[in-house]
């Protein structure tokens, strides 16, 4: 017996020991899981915070000038909103798109520009989602790639045959005597 209460008191002993390495466990899994929120956290603002750079780096003078507009009289939805406003804003991209040299009808990177729009049609352009606009430029980009594509398949053919062409020449002259290599019209009209 006297056994007995000498295991009680390890058993006892081993579930103090079992309660204070769960609440140690714990207590660690909370120090990192707040450490990885945090870490995350501050990562998203990073990523923010260059993806907002990125954006602004990309935007033309134009665009600027643009977004300064709409910043300035409420954003976007206060533009559309409000048919003077529209009017205004619309005036404004079409003198912001003719200061480009290339004319109105084109912007700087010389895509069209939407300088000929109604406030109507401006607001079904804001109106489209990202991935309805993402898909009519893929689109787009696929018609001129593939035009780009044949096109420099074509000029890959014609320098294979320049190449060919002058590789016989090459090879020909040096089987032949110095007589086959003269070129002459009056004598070989071939040529």
């Amino acid at each position: 017996m006297k056994w007995k209460s000498k295991f009680e008191g390890v058993v006892d002993q081993f579930e103090a020991h079992k309660k204070n390495l769960l609440a140690d466990v714990q207590l660690y899994t909370s120090i990192i899981a707040t450490r990885t929120h945090e870490l995350l956290a501050s990562e998203f603002t990073n990523m923010k915070a260059m993806v907002s750079l990125a954006f602004d780096r990309m935007q033309t003078h134009e665009e600027r000038e643009l977004a300064a507009f709409a910043q300035k009289n409420g954003g976007a939805e206060r533009i559309l909103e409000n048919g003077k406003l529209t009017m205004q804003f619309l005036d404004m991209e079409k003198r912001v798109s003719t200061k480009d040299d290339k004319g109105p009808t084109s912007g700087k990177s010389g895509a069209p520009t939407r300088s000929g729009l109604t406030p109507a049609e401006l607001k079904k352009e804001m109106s489209k989602d990202v991935d309805t606009v993402l898909e009519e430029n893929t689109k787009a980009f696929d018609v001129k790639f593939g035009a780009i594509e044949l096109s420099l398949r074509e000029v890959n053919k014609t320098i294979q045959r320049q190449s060919d062409r002058v590789i016989s020449e090459v090879l020909a002259g040096m089987h032949d005597g110095p007589h086959e290599r003269i070129k002459d019209q009056v004598c070989n009209p071939e040529f």
